[in-house]
């Protein structure tokens, strides 16, 4: 177990690096409160060095591209205030996620973890959590980034109550019972005004449009066409659904997309999906809409831009952006 987690940590670390954070919160866990014995395991650093290899590859890419993961961290204090409701916003966000009995269960959970005799040899997890907590929250970042932690400790409050009815616990568990019977109430009312998201198909109907579009060109036009989304979001909906309409693959300056291979350099012109294409505007000889918005409630257009007049290399250089436009 010691070897697979190490390769899962090393996989992780390809996608993103708060994985080290979480490793780093359960050594300070085990040092803090045991078993401290796996440190003399050998396949604990066999593990290690595995992770480390693994995590290679993405530092070499990373330091070669300007460390836009490290930027990016940056975009995402930027854009708490908007998405989360500020700090205060994200933080409670990072336990709420779990729902009104997740998080009592949690909290149920953490607390067991701290204080049963039972459970001693895994309260190095909620030390784990704590830390991982307090540098998110300091940190500001996403409310999601916690939410693989919820399971542990959800786990840790369900062995609790089994201990706790197998008389293990004594009665300093008791007072949890009232505040389940009150989240199940608020469960339930949440649950009867929840309405059903009204633009599920948002991105199927993003992607038609800009499927008629590209239909309305001539098969010459098509081969020089190249299709463009805003942001990364509209680029992934043209992507996922570029089998269903038959679309060739998308590009954007946005984010992770930013940073995929440039269009071919045959490609003078731009079929674009979005609310403004001012960014490319200047690059091109002529643009013009094609296609109106989606619906009253998604403000997605379609733009032709034709007569590309510089490379796309130094284009991308000038609108890549990791912040969503």
């Amino acid at each position: 177990m010691l070897l697979l987690a190490g390769l899962v940590v090393g996989i992780a670390a390809e996608t993103k690096f708060q994985v080290a954070l979480l490793c780093a919160g359960v050594v300070i866990g085990l040092v803090m409160c045991g078993p401290r014995q796996i440190f003399g395991r050998p396949l604990l650093w066999v593990g290690a060095v595995v992770a480390a290899l693994l995590a290679v590859p993405t530092l070499i890419w990373q330091a070669a591209h300007g460390w836009p993961q490290w930027a990016m961290s940056e975009v995402v204090v930027a854009e708490m205030e908007v998405l989360y409701g500020g700090r205060l916003g994200a933080s409670l966000q990072m336990l709420l996620w779990a729902g009104v009995l997740g998080t009592l269960l949690m909290a149920y959970g953490l607390w067991c973890l701290l204080r049963a005799e039972e459970l001693r040899p895994y309260r190095f997890v909620a030390v784990a959590f704590l830390v991982v907590l307090m540098v998110f929250v300091l940190t500001g970042s996403r409310p999601y980034y916690l939410a693989g932690f919820h399971g542990a400790l959800v786990a840790a409050g369900t062995v609790g109550f089994q201990l706790r009815r197998e008389g293990g616990v004594g009665r300093w568990g008791a007072a949890v019972w009232p505040g389940l019977a009150l989240g199940v109430v608020l469960t339930a009312l949440v649950l009867s005004v929840s309405v059903p998201i009204s633009n599920s198909d948002v991105g199927e109907r993003i992607a038609a449009s800009t499927a008629g579009a590209y239909g309305d060109l001539s098969a010459g036009e098509q081969r020089r066409t190249v299709l463009f989304g805003k942001s990364y979001i509209l680029a992934a909906y043209l992507d996922g659904y570029s089998e269903h309409f038959d679309l060739p693959p998308a590009h954007s300056p946005n984010r992770a997309y930013g940073y995929f291979p440039l269009p071919d350099e045959s490609s003078t012109d731009v079929l674009f999906t979005g609310t403004d294409p001012s960014d490319l505007e200047p690059y091109f000889t002529d643009v013009r809409e094609v296609r109106g918005p989606v619906g009253d409630d998604i403000d997605a257009r379609v733009w032709l831009l034709t007569g590309r007049t510089t490379g796309w290399n130094e284009i991308w250089q000038e609108i890549r952006t990791l912040d969503v436009a």
